[in-house]
């Protein structure tokens, strides 16, 4: 991505609590134009990640 550099994409998720950095192949600053499958998959991904780190509820 000539927008936003990896190295500053990696050192905010080194800075951002639960965050984590995914590098997306092929895909540049609009990556959802690029690859919309992989975009979608990351995000269900993620998701799936979050909802089974989630703690039951009270």
């Amino acid at each position: 991505d000539r927008i936003l550099p990896v190295r500053q994409a990696r050192r905010a998720a080194a800075v951002l609590p639960g965050a984590h950095h995914v590098t997306l192949p092929g895909c540049g600053h609009i990556s959802m134009i690029d690859n919309p499958e992989l975009v979608a998959r990351t995000i269900l991904d993620t998701c799936a990640r979050a909802d089974a780190h989630r703690s039951p509820a009270a």
